[in-house]
Order: structure tokens, then C-alpha cells, then sequence
């Protein structure tokens, strides 16, 4: 599932959106648009956002591509943020299209700096399980802001103008396939320990990553655990005086629910255990 959030403020102009539109609709047929296999949306954004289409509108390609000839250019000041939450919360939504069971992918396209905070909506969204592609363009571009966005160096793109859009025609849909087997970015910040809010965030993310691991595998394998690739697992565990007893069990149990879901043997997945505070110690 892939929610494209295209800059259409008025730093823009009429005639780079119009590329914009170009680029991805010839994006599109890079991809293997339909109902089972890649669903497309397009969120526009400025000092308002815009659906232009959700997930399950288009299932054929030259619909989503005609769809994208129909999007009006809005302008506007630039709200990178509430546009990214706005996509979050309602574009990644079951009840539009999003099914649970696939890699989730948002490609962010913007010109320049935003007025809100992007840091907390970009973060949000890979709480929730979704792979954020920056994408910059032109010479007025916030570096920090598109790093936060991105929240990987990997998936930051920059161009200096949107002619040079093209460029990215068959290395960004390398990106967006390369999406299912890429590790879940998992970042959680917080003025205090949650531990329960911790262990649900880490099992559901984790779950999301065990169903794209399973997607990869000969369809006779039904087995609920992620079976393969072979993986080597460490915990590096937080064992300092500021955690306190209580929450390191708290800890102990996250990681007791996680290993649960591997298949753990010498030929599949190894665990390992570190534990910290002013020295380290190999638990495992």
C-alpha cells in the first residue's frame, strides 16, 4: 500500500506540479497496480490537505494514471506535518483501502520548509508501521526536516528541480519493491517508561514484519512464526538504576512475548541477550 503526499503549496507553481503529475504517473506503471497487488493513494497538501484518491479507488492502472491527470493544483503556505498525520490517520486506514497484512509505504514529495513540525507526525507514522520516503526537491530545501521525515539516510532523495523528477523513474519503484524486506524502523520517544505501550508497540511492529517475512516464502508454508530467512537476534537490554526492578520485568516479559513468535533452532532464528548499566553482560 502506497500513499504518495505531493507538495502542492505555492512555492511549487502550476508548471512544476504539473511535472510532479508526470512523474508519477509514469511512477505508476513501474508498479503492478490492482486489488491484490500494489494499491496506490495521492494525499495534496499546503496550508490544507486533500484526498485526491484513496487505496481502493483504482485498481487498474490507466484509471490511477487518468485519476492523477484530474488533480487540480491547490497553493498555499506549506504544512508538511498535518499532511503527513492527515495520511496516518485516515489514508493507512483499513476502512480505506489499507489492509493489514502488506508493507505500507508513504513517498513524501516537497519543494521546501515546512511551517508546522514534521519530527512527531514522521515519527508517528513509523510507529504505526509505515516505510517514509523523503523526497526533496529543488534548492530551498530544509535538510533536517527531510532527514526527520525520511528517519533513514536511505530513503532521503534530493534533486535539485523538479525536471530532474525523471531521474528517479526507475530507482524510486526499486525503492518502494525493496520496501517488504527492509527492517522496520521502530523509534519510540517518551518523557517516561511505558513499558505496556512499549511491548504493544514492539509486538505489533513486529508482527507487521513477520507477515511481509511470510509473504516472501512458497504459499504451502502456513506455519503462524516467520520460519525463514535465518536470522541472528540480539536484545541489548537497559539494566540501569533509572529503569528500576519492576519495569526490567516488565522488559523480561516483552522479550519473552517476542522470541515466542520466532521459530528458534540452530538453522533458523538464533537469540541472543545483552544486558547494560555502567558495565555490559552476555545474558545468552
Amino acid at each position: 500500500d502506497i500513499v504518495f503526499i505531493v507538495d502542492g503549496t505555492g512555492s511549487v507553481g502550476l508548471e512544476n506540479f504539473e511535472r510532479m503529475k508526470t512523474f508519477i504517473r509514469q511512477l505508476f506503471a513501474y508498479l503492478d497496480i490492482g486489488e491484490n497487488a500494489v494499491r496506490v493513494s495521492i494525499v495534496q497538501y499546503a496550508a490544507q490537505v486533500r484526498t485526491e484518491f484513496f487505496l481502493d479507488q483504482y485498481y487498474d492502472l490507466q484509471e490511477a494514471q487518468d485519476a492523477v491527470d484530474g488533480i487540480e493544483y491547490m497553493g498555499g503556505f506549506t504544512l508538511t506535518g498535518k499532511a503527513i498525520d492527515f495520511a496516518t490517520n485516515l489514508h493507512f486506514d483499513l476502512r480505506k483501502g489499507a489492509r493489514a497484512d502488506v508493507t505500507k509505504i508513504a513517498v513524501v514529495i516537497t519543494d521546501g520548509r515546512s511551517y508546522d513540525d514534521v519530527n512527531r507526525p514522521a515519527r508517528r507514522m513509523r510507529q504505526a508501521g509505515i516505510v517514509t520516503i523523503a523526497v526533496g526537491v529543488g534548492n530551498n530545501l530544509d535538510r533536517d526536516q527531510l532527514t526527520a521525515i525520511a528517519g533513514d539516510p536511505k530513503t532521503l532523495l534530493s534533486l535539485d528541480g523538479f525536471d530532474r523528477l525523471q531521474d528517479l523513474t526507475t530507482s524510486l519503484p526499486t525503492m518502494l519493491c525493496d520496501g517488504k524486506i527492509r527492517t522496520l524502523l521502530l523509534v519510540y520517544e517518551a518523557d517516561c517508561f511505558d513499558f505496556s505501550e512499549i511491548c504493544l508497540l514492539l509486538i505489533t511492529s513486529l508482527d507487521i514484519f513477520f507477515r511481509s517475512c511470510k509473504s516472501l516464502l512458497p504459499t504451502q508454508q502456513t506455519s503462524s512464526r516467520c520460519p525463514s530467512p535465518a536470522m541472528d537476534l540480539v536484545f541489548v537490554l537497559d539494566g540501569t538504576g533509572s529503569v528500576g526492578e519492576e519495569n526490567f520485568e516488565s522488559m523480561k516479559t516483552i522479550v519473552q512475548k517476542i522470541v515466542a513468535d520466532f521459530s528458534i533452532s540452530p538453522s533458523q532464528t538464533r537469540v541472543g541477550i545483552i544486558q547494560y548499566a555502567n558495565t555490559q553482560r552476555m545474558e545468552i
